[in-house]
């Protein structure tokens, strides 16, 4: 089942796509849900949008869309925007999903497993609003379960009782949980003393947690508000290390704000293994902890490594500089390299239960093949950087076909940056990505450029002609900034189009569907050949982000496709500027170099 778009909906129930068929969990077809898109929904009742059971092995449920859901009326069941059943045969991949937008006045849950054998990587589950407890991912009853990569952020309880959870495990015999980011979770109105949970371990037999970043910074009106990043019941076989753990929460009079709270004064089953951890509550006091186990109580990292020993022995406590807070932003809960930072080599790496080489932009870890940076040892948390290196470039450019002159505001995207040198063959120093902003901003952090050296600045976008700056620049102080959007001559041979005109705004043009530095038939046919199968979802073939691939992207395509736009930089590359009739004549200038001296032309009568 793949490429439905299943949008635009009000009813009083709701069935996106459940698929059960098969006979046992020893008996089941292989099944793929992938590319589908369910947005715009309102109903009454708890909807179905994903549920998957009795599929057959490596069965996927990939690049779904689940966006601006809204549930009224019945409070029961809970709700699960993907949920995998108990009988689907090892190992179940879920990947790469966007659940994001979602409100209701009872329980939400994103991604709810309850399979024995399971990948749950890559997925972004954000922005969701309910009054009672919200809940990222959560797994019941799984024999070995991956989750990693994933990001958790944007939960906003709105009850007396809410609250919300990022990771949730109830059961199973092994879960590995790495490189995931978890913060902005709130419970602005809960009374309860752990309304906030990063990670909750309540059940099963052995979990690891590796290289994860949780940050929180809530409060509340309750009196017992208390919010905690980890909370593990003491029975579990329980390791973790790498991970960075942050609370800046307020708790109430009443309350806690605790990095670590465990069930019981019991470590026996805290493995010795643990090490290399982040913890920070901001100043200690009697509510603000480092460790709570309802009998002990230790306010400073000293206590806690005293108790633990010989466990986080090289554990630290610092308050991390992030280059962004913002659940939005792709720089979210990333280090500032420019900060030095313990955090630098100051984990060790992970070989068992699971092997982890890169980090969750995968960018490769210290003592990993691969590696360029110049750690001694892989950094904490679930960002790899290069500390006091880092040089940040505050760009900012519009996308043509993402771009909405009516609101002054365009569809959000990721964009590569890369540096090369100023002079022939302008080789690459450099990349970097970020996810910019409905204006059109993004912070692009490199870890190899210094200040007072030339770069051109070469744009790369999904589905847009590269281009590059009108001149080479320069950092200084560790920073620089260039905008694109104000004059089609901030890019390479002028190589922009005018987006708007009040502001007058300029962007890169789209449609380079192939990339091949031009845009023409074969960037045409393939947008054509995705409109008729009403493609939809994150596609080089939506022209407008609006993951619909339709008419409008083709006529956008077929017009910069008959205006012969293409690639401009350095070093003779060439576009076509302009064609104009002269009497019978029709002149069409096709080759223009970087100059504006022109190259060839076609004379047609």
């Amino acid at each position: 089942m793949k490429n439905n778009n299943i949008s635009n909906i009000t009813c009083d129930a709701f069935t996106g796509i459940e698929c059960k068929d098969g006979v046992s969990i020893v008996s089941g077809p292989v099944k793929s849900i992938n590319t589908n898109k369910f947005e715009n929904i309102i109903t009454t009742q708890s909807p179905v949008i994903i549920s998957i059971d009795k599929s057959g092995a490596n069965s996927t449920v990939n690049s779904n869309i689940i966006r601006n859901i809204s549930i009224s009326g019945s409070t029961s069941p809970g709700f699960s925007a993907i949920l995998l059943g108990s009988l689907n045969q090892p190992a179940l991949t879920v990947s790469q999903n966007k659940i994001q937008l979602i409100s209701r006045n009872a329980r939400i849950t994103g991604i709810e497993n309850r399979s024995l054998n399971a990948n749950i990587s890559n997925n972004t589950i954000s922005d969701i609003t309910a009054s009672a407890v919200i809940t990222g991912i959560s797994s019941s009853g799984s024999t070995i379960l991956n989750i990693f990569k994933n990001k958790i952020c944007g939960f906003l309880g709105t009850g007396t009782g809410g609250g919300g959870t990022g990771i949730s495990v109830t059961g199973g015999t092994q879960t590995n949980i790495y490189n995931n980011l978890i913060g902005n979770l709130k419970a602005p109105n809960s009374n309860s003393s752990m309304s906030l949970n990063g990670l909750s371990v309540t059940g099963g037999t052995s979990v690891n947690l590796f290289n994860n970043t949780v940050h929180l910074n809530a409060s509340s009106t309750g009196a017992s508000f208390g919010a905690n990043i980890l909370l593990v019941v003491t029975s579990i076989n329980f390791t973790m290390r790498n991970n960075i753990f942050v609370n800046l929460s307020t708790p109430g009079p009443t309350g806690r704000n605790v990095v670590y709270f465990r069930s019981d004064a019991s470590l026996s089953n805290y493995q010795s293994e643990s090490n290399n951890n982040l913890f920070f509550s901001g100043t200690p006091s009697a509510n603000n902890l480092m460790f709570f186990d309802f009998t002990n109580s230790d306010q400073t990292m000293a206590a806690y490594k005293s108790r633990v020993a010989p466990g986080d022995s090289n554990s630290i406590t610092e308050n991390p500089s992030f280059l962004s807070l913002i659940d939005s932003s792709a720089n979210f809960l990333h280090i500032n390299a420019a900060v030095p930072t313990s955090i630098e080599s100051g984990g060790k790496n992970v070989t068992s239960p699971v092997v982890i080489t890169d980090d969750i932009d995968n960018e490769i870890r210290q003592g990993n093949a691969g590696y360029t940076g110049t750690g001694t040892s892989p950094d904490i948390g679930a960002d790899e950087f290069n500390s006091g290196s880092s040089k940040n470039l505050n760009l900012t450019m519009l996308i043509q076909g993402f771009y909405d002159s009516g609101t002054n505001s365009m569809v959000r995207d990721t964009v590569r940056i890369y540096l090369r040198n100023s002079s022939s063959p302008y080789a690459i120093v450099d990349s970097a990505k970020a996810y910019l902003s409905s204006t059109g901003a993004g912070i692009f952090s490199f870890q190899n450029a210094l200040n007072g050296v030339n770069y051109y600045l070469h744009l790369k976008h999904r589905n847009s002609i590269e281009t590059w700056s009108k001149t080479a620049q320069t950092f200084t102080g560790n920073s620089m900034s260039y905008d694109f959007t104000t004059a089609n001559t901030q890019a390479f041979g002028n190589n922009m189009i005018q987006v708007d005109t009040s502001p007058v705004r300029y962007g890169i043009y789209s449609g380079d569907v192939n990339h091949d530095g031009n845009i023409d038939l074969t960037d045409v046919t393939l947008v054509f050949n995705s409109a008729s199968s009403f493609f939809s979802g994150y596609l080089n073939t939506d022209l407008t982000g609006d993951n619909n691939v339709d008419l409008t992207d083709l006529t956008m395509t077929f017009n910069n496709s008959a205006g012969f736009v293409s690639l401009v930089k350095p070093g003779g590359y060439y576009k076509t500027v302009r064609q104009f009739q002269i009497s019978n004549y029709r002149l069409q200038i096709l080759l223009v170099n970087e100059n504006d001296h022109l190259i060839f032309a076609v004379c047609n009568s």
